[in-house]
């Protein structure tokens, strides 16, 4: 096994700059940093009486909320992007404390919905590498998807959505603007669980690298960001770097993160239409 320090890297007091500080014409864009904030009401999730996921008692009333949640938060991306379809690929509940939504009896309806409770990642990284990625397409897409990815007749992106479930206080998300990171910043890692391995890649520190946040982000704020772009399929600076960080005392509030983050498959238009056929 490899010496486990060579991926620790401790950069202290790095300037982030607040997002809410910007003004109009330089907040971040999917387009343009690779992330995005979001407006999207939680009022869909709370009408069904959960002001959090711990709220959540009762295998019914969690179905409901579950596919509330999904199917509200799908189409808001697919209309905010004009997508031409919108698939959500997984769903991941990251808490700052003991979870309690098991989604393995929720029907999967052709799509893959998985429940995995994770820590808080303070290591900077991004979700997965563009040939982890690559090869999920052959399972994630059907013969016809992968023909009009193949002929680049639309443009496919994994999109990460994060929402805090409760106002964050502690562990807000840092990202970093995907047009300051150069190829040679990522070094890949491998992610090792019980019955297979995962490639990832952590972010080595660079000067040139804007790191954004947002802060008191509330529940109706919702942070989407790049993880693969068909368009820049292997490259690795498309996807976008992030992580949480740790609030200093005079901002620390008493409580603990809750959120749920979401990952789906956005069709949209080319960037360029396809090369006419001859």
């Amino acid at each position: 096994m490899g010496n486990r320090e060579a991926l620790r890297d401790v950069v202290e007091n790095y300037p982030l700059t607040d997002i809410r500080s910007l003004a109009a014409e330089e907040q971040p864009l999917l387009d343009r940093k690779g992330y995005q904030i979001l407006h999207s009401p939680f009022s869909k999730f709370r009408d069904l009486g959960l002001p959090s996921i711990e709220g959540i008692k009762g295998d019914e009333l969690k179905r409901r909320a579950i596919r509330t949640y999904l199917s509200a938060i799908t189409e808001t991306l697919r209309d905010h992007y004009d997508s031409t379809k919108a698939v959500r690929k997984a769903t991941n509940q990251a808490y700052d404390k003991t979870p309690s939504i098991p989604l393995n009896d929720l029907p999967k309806e052709g799509i893959e919905v998985r429940e995995q409770p994770i820590s808080t990642a303070f290591n900077v990284h991004r979700d997965g590498s563009p040939n982890n990625f690559k090869r999920q397409l052959l399972y994630l897409l059907d013969p016809e998807e992968q023909l009009e990815l193949a002929e680049k007749r639309v443009r496919l992106r994994l999109i990460n959505m994060w929402r805090p479930v409760v106002d964050v206080e502690t562990g807000p998300l840092a990202l970093c603007d995907t047009r300051t990171v150069a190829e040679d910043d990522w070094e890949p890692v491998d992610k090792v669980f019980d019955d297979w391995v995962e490639e990832s890649m952590y972010l080595k520190h660079n000067p040139s690298q804007k790191w954004y946040w947002l802060s008191n982000q509330t529940t109706d704020e919702v942070t989407t960001f790049v993880v693969w772009d068909s368009e820049r399929p292997n490259d690795k600076n498309a996807a976008v770097a992030h992580c949480s960080f740790k609030l200093p005392d005079h901002l620390l509030g008493k409580v603990l993160r809750e959120s749920i983050e979401m990952r789906v498959l956005l069709w949209t238009e080319p960037s360029e239409p396809p090369p006419a056929e001859e």
